[in-house]
């Protein structure tokens, strides 16, 4: 869990954003960062939410950002109705967005994304 996740936090950092998990008992991961805007100071994950692959979102303003729970970051959880609507207005690669889709559908090993991201920087 991660406190003071807010305006001070390092955004440009991926393996900060990733040590969010909270709530523990519900989040598997974080395991990518899908996305993030260091102007507005936003971020979009893949996660697991209650054993299912899902988008998370949280803003990194003010003392802890949004949401957060008793003082600890927390992610939203997007619902599977508004991923598509979501990540067809971020600004990331085609073949990207086919290998998210993949992963929020089950059928790709999130260790490949990573991989991918790298090698198309």
């Amino acid at each position: 869990m991660k406190k003071n996740a807010g305006q001070s936090f390092p955004l440009n950092l991926d393996d900060e954003i990733l040590q969010i998990n909270s709530p523990q008992n519900n989040v598997d991961g974080p395991w990518f960062v899908v996305y993030k805007d260091l102007t507005e100071r936003w971020a979009v994950v893949i996660m697991r939410w209650e054993n299912e692959p899902c988008l998370g979102i949280r803003w990194f303003h003010r003392g802890c950002g949004t949401p957060s729970v008793r003082g600890f970051a927390t992610w939203f959880v997007i619902p599977k109705i508004l991923t598509d609507s979501i990540l067809d207005k971020l600004p990331i690669l085609p073949s990207l967005r086919k290998k998210i889709d993949e992963i929020l559908q089950g059928n790709y090993r999130v260790e490949k994304l990573q991989e991918f991201k790298n090698n198309n920087q």
